[in-house]
């Protein structure tokens, strides 16, 4: 009976010896932390899915291929921001001009860790790789690139031959679960449309 008490004190005592906190080291101790900069995006998002198609100069669907978190500074005392860069395979072109096998663009999401800074934007859902979008896309002048109509409004995954919003706003919302053919219907019915 002896040899298991004292078998069990031992046992006690080295859990109790692992489980004293550990110091950190003197570099960490120096360290302040980083301040986070977390950006809001007042997106200006058309009311309707007519809106979106005309303001967009690209509507296409793709599949994201890659993306990468960029960050800039901005003029001022604005502080930097972050933006999502994403490579895209283009699937089908609804509206556009050529016939393009790829594209780039950029979505205002995302987050990034710099030398003095962490980054963040706030209420946006980035685009994931390997997934397929039908994006509306307005060039970016500051890039010379393309970026997202509306932001995370102007891309709807399709899944599943249905139409998943990204985005919360009406026009988002309006389209969520939609078969992807009644929403190709839509797309192509406003094209003529707007052709006219």
């Amino acid at each position: 009976m002896k040899l298991m008490y004292s078998g069990l004190l031992v046992v006690l005592s080295a859990v109790a010896a692992l489980a004293q906190p550990v110091p950190p080291a003197q570099s960490e101790r120096l360290q302040p932390p980083k301040p986070t900069h977390v950006a809001e995006v007042l997106t200006l998002v058309p009311q309707d899915m007519q809106r979106l198609f005309e303001r967009a100069t690209i509507v296409a669907r793709v599949r994201i291929t890659g993306s990468a978190t960029v960050v800039f500074d901005r003029p001022g005392n604005l502080g930097p921001t972050v933006r999502t860069k994403h490579t895209a395979a283009v699937v089908a072109l609804y509206k556009g001009e050529g016939h393009p096998k790829t594209i780039e663009f950029y979505q205002t999401a995302g987050s990034a860790e710099t030398e003095h800074y962490n980054i963040q934007i706030a209420d946006q859902s980035v685009l994931v790789a390997g997934r397929e979008y039908v994006v509306f896309l307005t060039p970016y002048t500051y890039f010379k690139s393309y970026s997202l109509v509306g932001e995370d409004n102007g891309a709807f995954e399709v899944t599943d031959s249905r139409i998943r919003a990204v985005g919360t706003a009406e026009v988002s919302r309006a389209h969520d679960n939609m078969a992807f053919d009644r929403f190709l219907a839509e797309l192509r019915a406003i094209d003529r449309r707007v052709a006219k």
